[in-house]
This record gives C-alpha cells, sequence and structure tokens, in this order.
C-alpha cells in the first residue's frame, strides 16, 4: 500500500508539472480500475484517455506523463484483478526457482 501512495503522490505532482489540468489521480484510478476486456485493448484504451486529457491540456513533456500513466496502470488496483495492481498479481504470483546448489 505504501507503494500505491507513493505513486499517487508522484503521479499527482507529474501531471501538475505537466501542466496537465483535465486529469487527476482520482480519475486515473477509476479508468484503471474498471478496465476490462483484453489486457492490450484495455491498456490502449486507457492511453487514449490520458493521451485525449495530455493534448487538452496542451500538456508539457509527454516522456514523463507517459511514464507517470504507466505507473498508474501498473501499480494501482485493476477490478479484473480482484482489486489488485499488475504489480501486485505478479508479486502474489511469484514462483520460487529451486536452487541449483544443494
Amino acid at each position: 500500500m505504501d507503494k500505491q501512495k507513493d505513486i499517487e503522490k508522484s503521479i499527482k505532482e507529474i501531471l501538475k508539472n505537466c501542466e496537465v489540468k483535465t486529469l487527476t489521480v482520482e480519475m486515473l484510478k477509476k479508468w484503471v480500475y474498471e478496465e476490462s476486456g483484453p489486457a492490450m485493448a484495455s491498456v490502449k484504451n486507457y492511453q487514449k484517455k490520458c493521451l485525449e486529457c495530455f493534448n487538452k491540456s496542451k500538456g508539457k513533456n509527454i516522456n514523463l506523463f507517459l511514464n507517470a500513466i504507466m505507473d498508474a496502470w501498473n501499480y494501482l488496483p485493476h477490478g479484473s484483478l480482484f482489486g489488485l495492481s499488475p504489480y501486485e498479481a505478479a508479486m502474489k504470483n511469484k514462483i520460487k526457482i529451486p536452487s541449483e546448489h544443494n
């Protein structure tokens, strides 16, 4: 949860620095949570919504903005993952590889 709060704080600051006034952390959280369907289609739809906000705001520093929205995607909860983020889901399902050394 601390990682999630750090990400939210960081995203809020980046949105401000990029001058994206038409997008909030709350909107990102909602969009991420509500996306459903095939993974690639979902992430493309999410990115499209975010970029529309960036363009409407005549935002600055697209690279920083894209990194922030992808952090949101990877670290915020998804409804389709039963409230886990992709990061949390990956860590939960982490498989231990047996050591080759006895």
